[in-house]
């Protein structure tokens, strides 16, 4: 099992969890969604005004998506993100503790203008310790 950490706009991620727990990224991430398994955790960091994680999902499936689906892509009818993964939300902050109640992330090795990239096993686990800690498990 590989650990991820997936960055995007707090509103995306709204839009996320109310509507099937879905995540996309862009054929730019081609190589690294192609490395994503099935069971593979995904950590979930907001960007401004959160700047933090939120939770943590595991993988339930990946798919190509043909068809527009966000927001942006309804309203621009094409699709921008069509590497898609599908979440099943393991443990995550209340969206209304999220800017209070977020996991800051140490910087080291991670580039937040990266959408998609593997954390390491260790530093993943004690991430979602963290939360676990905070939000019951």
């Amino acid at each position: 099992m590989s650990y991820w950490l997936a960055i995007g706009p707090p509103d995306n991620w709204t839009f996320c969890f109310n509507n099937g727990n879905v995540w996309g990224f862009s054929d730019r991430y081609q190589n690294a969604w192609e490395s994503v398994a099935i069971g593979d955790t995904v950590l979930c960091y907001a960007t401004r005004p959160v700047m933090g994680i939120i939770g943590y999902c595991t993988v339930r499936s990946k798919q190509r998506g043909p068809h527009p689906f966000f927001p942006r892509e309804i309203q621009q009818n094409q699709v921008l993100w069509p590497l898609r993964l599908t979440l099943a939300p393991v443990r995550m902050v209340p969206e209304e503790r999220w800017v209070a109640s977020r996991v800051a992330l140490e910087r080291k090795g991670v580039t937040l203008q990266r959408g998609l990239q593997r954390l390491g096993e260790e530093r993943a686990k004690k991430i979602a310790e963290e939360i676990d800690k905070a939000y019951g498990k």
